[in-house]
């Protein structure tokens, strides 16, 4: 299957920004001795296309739980002042037990994805990994508890979205509902919960690791450590990031047949919506370079107006 000429301006810029980005946040773990591994579709896009998928504008790295603690102390103190570091600790309308990277200076919009009070931009998620029990009864309960407070906290921030069908109309204002009854409810207790949940058999040495905050399915996650290890250099773009040492079985696991090419519809679905807001700096550094500097500020103009 065809892998569409993604020719937009801002899929060229996001990708471009957030390379920058992972290369800091590589420098960083060097330096301080920090594991991580790219996972999702940084991965899948570093073995399917040596660097990013052409239609997606995301980043995604993985870390121990230890390690993601180091660096959630580490990064207040020496990390570039250009991006922010965004979490319930940071940010209390956040939403999720994870922490965000995101690029100063930058707003992406997508009409379809938003929440409305919550920090957005350009960005790489980093999610931690956790153990899980061997006992199928215990990983039951475990899934179902972080599936409830998943699901209560998408009830709790709001997508950019109009509805059109009288279903969709009925489901928002199911949710509007569950928002009002629910706003007594400080978002840090959700998420301090969901980490609490998380974090509850760290102590034992069951052989599994799990990426509990990612938006895929506990089960699907749930992986043997060895998958993971000290991980390994891969070409990615113009540099080189860590992957999981069985990189292959980590992607079999995720997608299946990791090498099959979506369809067009579902490539666009990715990135037509996308909108990129710049500062003036931001502007300056990586619209002229690619010499469209001019639809940038036309871009800018088009989503103030809306």
């Amino acid at each position: 299957m065809e892998v569409i000429d993604v020719n937009s301006d801002e899929v060229r810029i996001a990708h471009s920004i957030l390379l920058d980005l992972l290369k800091e946040f590589h420098k960083f773990c060097l330096k301080h001795n920090l594991k991580y591994y790219i996972i999702g579709g940084t991965l899948l896009g570093a073995v399917r296309h040596k660097g990013f998928i052409p239609w997606d504008v995301d980043a995604d790295v993985a870390m121990p739980r230890s390690d993601y603690e180091r660096f959630l102390i580490l990064v207040e103190k020496d990390f570039p002042s250009e991006y922010f570091v965004q979490n319930i600790r940071t940010d209390k309308m956040f939403y999720t037990p994870k922490t965000k990277i995101l690029v100063k200076g930058t707003r992406k919009y997508n009409a379809k994805r938003y929440a409305v009070s919550s920090r957005n931009g350009l960005n790489l998620d980093i999610f931690p990994l956790d153990v899980v029990p061997k006992s199928y009864i215990k990983r039951k309960i475990q899934r179902w508890k972080i599936k409830t407070l998943r699901k209560i906290t998408s009830f709790k921030v709001v997508e950019h979205y109009e509805p059109k069908t009288i279903w969709e109309k009925f489901k928002k204002f199911i949710i509007r509902s569950f928002q009002l009854l629910s706003k007594p409810i400080p978002q840090r207790k959700i998420v301090d919960c969901m980490t609490k949940t998380m974090t509850k058999y760290n102590n034992i040495d069951s052989g599994f690791l799990c990426s509990m905050a990612s938006h895929y399915d506990y089960n699907k996650q749930v992986m043997d450590k060895s998958i993971y290890e000290e991980g390994r250099l891969i070409e990615f773009e113009d540099t080189k990031l860590i992957t999981p040492d069985r990189t292959i079985d980590y992607l079999t696991q995720i997608y299946g047949d990791y090498l099959k090419i979506p369809s067009k519809e579902k490539q666009e679905a990715m990135y037509k919506n996308l909108r990129l807001d710049l500062d003036d700096n931001m502007k300056l550094k990586y619209c002229e370079s690619f010499g469209c500097l001019k639809e940038c500020s036309e871009n800018e103009k088009g989503i103030e107006s809306n």
